[in-house]
């Protein structure tokens, strides 16, 4: 019989843990930094044209933040809406106009959005991450 090296086996278990955890720091990075990122810009070249009834819509601060740890905030409109979720109008947004555009959406109307056609069909991915689904244009429906 084959005696075995003193201490070898935790040595392939300490291998083995480290490889579980990096695969695990990859997943986790990929989930939180990667897929926001392409989602983002998937975005902005593909929209969908979904009509939904508004709940609320109300003024809130949105910000951004960079790998860097840098951000910023900005105005921008917050609609709950029944079909569609959280949706966020951030484009054009300012501090004369984003009362009056909130004010334009009245609860239990419906409207037609022009919104980011990833965020919008993963949604219920896009919560867990934070990410709300951009609106590019809106209309009476």
């Amino acid at each position: 019989m084959r005696k075995k090296q003193p201490g070898t086996g935790s040595r392939v278990s300490r291998w083995r843990g480290l490889l579980i955890l990096g695969a695990i720091a990859l997943v986790t990075l990929g989930l939180f930094v990667a897929a926001p990122l392409a989602i983002t810009h998937y975005d902005e070249a593909e929209h969908v044209d979904v009509d939904c009834q508004v709940i609320s819509s109300l003024v809130t601060n949105g910000g951004s933040r960079s790998l860097r740890g840098i951000g910023s905030t900005r105005l921008q409109v917050q609609l709950e809406t029944r079909e569609c979720g959280t949706l966020i109008i951030r484009n054009g947004i300012s501090d004369l106009n984003a009362e009056s555009i909130a004010s334009y959406f009245e609860s239990g109307h419906n409207y037609n959005f022009e919104l980011g056609e990833a965020s919008f069909k993963l949604r219920d991915l896009a919560r867990i991450t934070n990410i709300a689904t951009p609106v590019y244009g809106y209309s009476v429906a």
